[in-house]
């Protein structure tokens, strides 16, 4: 009897609810069934009396199930609390929290990445020289993470050089390349290339600097006038120009330069966007001789298009912003 009066007490909700449903579905029966209902119609009055019960049964049990219903809010609340101020419910909140923070998904849509980037690599240093750090965070940079720096980036650079003396001192440079821009929309933006010199007033240099853009997605490239960059004893001279309206640029264009090999002997190429694979092929003058190296950790290989002896080479590589090689240019 007392393990009932336990059971009654815990399941109480049960009991009340299943007569109440009970006695509602044979109300219904009752009321349907025409045969039962004639048969049990001299007992009327004790079935509406058992409906009025039935009702205060189902009502009773709806009571009971919002006090269990409240009871376990109780029980969930205090269990809850007592999960959140774990230690292990903080050690995976913390490893969640760490792989939301630093997925590609959520960084992606981040609209401060040159920011978090520069706080990621001072945190490297932060920590081992605290007393450098403020120095540091004023010199931070890196082409890779500048905003104008990924407006596109370059796939099959093909390079040729043709390199010839000129009055003992000067050798012409004759670059040409086939190039296409890459761009992640249509919209507008700037694209620019050039030639860097050692800072030098030598007027020769300057008025032999030419530069010619013999297509561009089949048409004719009007540029605007050379611009001038000087930076840390070295000159930029450059042209640049707005292009819109496509994903892919087809580019073929050239520069005419002269150098003075007495005052400088080398001749590199960079940029400060990335580039999906290059080529370059170098011809010179018999009066010539030249060395061709790679820099900033790039490697190249002979580019079997092209004879064993030909200074030909090729890297179908991702090359990151700044220089991919140098031409080391002597007289014979």
């Amino acid at each position: 009897m007392k393990q009932f009066l336990v059971s009654f007490k815990n399941y109480s909700h049960y009991y009340f609810l299943g007569v109440a449903s009970a006695y509602c579905v044979f109300y219904l029966v009752y009321n349907l069934y025409l045969p039962l209902n004639e048969f049990l119609k001299p007992h009327d009055q004790i079935l509406k009396y058992l409906s009025e019960i039935s009702i205060l049964f189902f009502t009773a049990g709806i009571f009971s199930s919002s006090l269990k219903y409240l009871q376990f809010l109780g029980i969930f609340e205090k269990e809850f609390k007592k999960a959140i101020s774990s230690k292990e419910f903080d050690q995976k909140l913390e490893k969640q929290l760490k792989q939301i923070t630093f997925s590609e998904d959520f960084l992606i849509k981040q609209s401060n990445l040159p920011e978090l980037w520069e706080t990621v690599t001072l945190c490297k240093y932060r920590k081992q020289f605290p007393d450098i750090y403020p120095k540091l965070k004023s010199k931070v940079n890196n082409e890779l993470f500048s905003n104008d720096n990924i407006s596109y980036y370059y796939k099959n650079f093909q390079l040729s050089y043709t390199l010839s003396l000129e009055d003992e001192i000067y050798v012409r440079i004759i670059e040409k390349a086939t190039l296409t821009i890459v761009r992640p929309n249509r919209e507008v933006f700037e694209w620019d290339f050039g030639v860097v010199n050692m800072l030098d007033k030598d007027e020769r240099i300057t008025s032999l600097l030419k530069f010619n853009v013999k297509n561009m997605n089949g048409m004719e490239f009007d540029y605007n006038d050379i611009n001038e960059d000087i930076k840390e004893g070295f000159v930029n001279r450059f042209i640049k120009k707005n292009l819109s309206g496509k994903l892919e640029y087809h580019i073929e264009r050239e520069i005419n330069s002269v150098q003075n090999i007495e005052k400088d002997r080398v001749f590199g190429f960079g940029s400060s966007r990335i580039i999906d694979d290059i080529s370059v092929r170098i011809q010179h003058s018999k009066d010539l001789n030249v060395y061709f190296e790679a820099v900033g950790g790039n490697k190249y290989y002979h580019n079997a298009a092209f004879d064993e002896d030909d200074k030909a080479f090729i890297n179908r590589g991702v090359f990151l912003p700044g220089e991919k090689f140098k031409i080391f240019i002597y007289r014979v």
